[in-house]
């Protein structure tokens, strides 16, 4: 019989044992720790923006071309848009279980049909094509307590010091910050303009044809025919950077020779890109940072890196700069994970006890209680392998595995010690007649298990999802 191999070679089991103990402890440490299963949809996001467009107009030049060329993309489930003045973003929901890479991939080339649809100005800008996570990790605000900077000196801070460093960390899957970087504002007066007969077109022109990085080429390159041994590159000033640079702008010339600057028809500052977002934390100006998890991502190791990042960035902070952590997922998580792993412990303990309390031997309660570690440690290996995480569920199925799987041990070692004690044999010879005897119904109460559990991984939709960790663990342990 099978079972005989083991029992005439107990080195060869017990290094069996040892090894799946090692690969599940390697595991252990290896495994992502979340509060649920990753059973949410994956979703591409898509943001375009428009400067000056009205949200009908984005609607119809943007939104209808994008949304056309996106109509039938495969494995999407639905897609959801909006449309605001100046920007639009649309979100793109596809089938549970598809690779997450391989959306972003069908929603760019999609992108790219539409491209030549799209007004110019959008192109121009560029076109935004992010996953997107409903894992919250937390919320991060930075204020200043004693007003000393403005939203807009806080937004700007954050984006140049703060948003670079939290995205490069592992585990971060995308980071957004509520609030508008720097531009360059240009409030046109209307009434100017019609008197001098001038449009927005013509300053949109002015800016654009003076407003740009030329390149000059070299002196002295070949084919020049020089005697001097040197080659000069030429450079110019290139774009503009101050309010008072873009207020010398010509915006036309008169034949007279005079010229109108833009400073004669328009105030020029340097103000927010959108005037769309405002934040208040604790009645002070603040912007919120928001850190979303990536997939299959340790979540306490993350928000750790998070924290020791944050602090090592808070020490070159200006002063009256402070940041809070003011939503953090991983408390949570934390919790209910280690509630459920003193219930694991607790069961441990019962188990192990009632055991003791029925068979009366220590040497024959050690036998059963070895394999609740061997069962266990092996698990997170198979979890592994199958990039399942740690979490209630998982955690659940082990939970309930601690006491099956003691049951077959216990009924072997029960009938062993039967038959050394009532027909004196060795414990060889015991433990082979007791599993001549009890290996048919040891093997059929485990199908019988397995046949209950196995099925329920096979569910479809967000339900098997959720359910396909559980079960897969709870089979796995056996």
């Amino acid at each position: 019989m099978f079972s005989h191999f083991f029992i005439e070679r107990p080195r060869f089991s017990f290094v069996i044992s040892i090894v799946i103990v090692l690969v599940g402890i390697i595991a252990l440490f290896q495994l992502p720790i979340a509060l649920y299963p990753e059973v949410t949809t994956p979703q591409v996001a898509v943001r375009a923006t428009y400067p000056g467009a009205s949200a009908d107009v984005i609607a119809k030049t943007v939104g209808i071309p994008l949304e056309d060329e996106m109509n039938g993309v495969e494995d999407m489930i639905y897609m959801s848009s909006t449309s605001e003045d100046s920007s639009y973003s649309l979100t793109v929901t596809f089938k549970t279980g598809v690779d997450p890479d391989m959306a972003q991939v069908k929603v760019q080339n999609r992108i790219q049909q539409a491209s030549s649809k799209l007004p110019e100005e959008v192109t121009r800008q560029g076109i935004s094509v992010k996953r997107e996570s409903s894992n919250i990790l937390g919320f991060i605000v930075f204020s200043s307590p004693n007003g000393t900077f403005s939203e807009q000196d806080i937004s700007d801070y954050i984006y140049n010091n703060v948003e670079r460093p939290l995205a490069k960390i592992d585990g971060v899957g995308n980071l957004q910050v509520y609030g508008s970087k720097l531009s360059m504002r240009v409030w046109l007066n209307a009434d100017k303009m019609a008197a001098l007969h001038l449009t927005a077109d013509d300053v949109y022109a002015a800016i654009s044809g003076q407003n740009y990085q030329p390149t000059l080429g070299k002196v002295g390159a070949v084919p020049t025919q020089s005697d001097t041994p040197m080659v000069y590159t030429l450079q110019t000033t290139g774009r503009l950077t101050t309010a008072e640079a873009f207020e010398q702008i010509i915006v036309r010339t008169a034949e007279d020779g005079g010229l109108v600057r833009l400073k004669d028809i328009a105030n020029v500052e340097i103000g927010q890109e959108s005037y769309s977002i405002s934040g208040l934390y604790n009645g002070q100006n603040a912007i919120t940072l928001a850190l979303n998890l990536s997939s299959v991502s340790n979540a306490l190791e993350t928000m750790k890196s998070v924290q020791d990042k944050l602090a090592e960035l808070s020490a070159f902070f200006p002063e009256d700069l402070i940041y809070t952590i003011s939503y953090d997922s991983t408390k949570y998580i934390h919790a209910s994970v280690e509630e459920v792993v003193w219930t694991l412990l607790l069961t441990l303990v019962l188990v192990v006890g009632v055991c003791y309390f029925f068979l009366q031997d220590f040497y024959a309660t050690l036998i059963p209680s070895l394999t609740i570690p061997v069962s266990v440690l092996g698990t997170f290996a198979v979890m592994l392998a199958l990039g399942y995480s740690i979490n209630m569920f998982t955690l659940f199925a082990l939970l309930l595995a601690i006491g099956l799987v003691v049951d077959d041990a216990i009924v072997v070692v029960e009938r062993v010690i039967y038959l050394m004690q009532h027909t004196e044999m060795t414990a060889r010879a015991a433990t082979m007649q007791a599993m001549r005897e009890i290996t048919g119904a040891l093997v059929a109460t485990s199908m019988v298990l397995l046949a209950i559990f196995i099925p329920v991984g096979f569910l479809d939709g967000i339900t098997g999802k959720i359910y396909q960790q559980f079960s897969v663990t709870k089979a796995s342990s056996f």
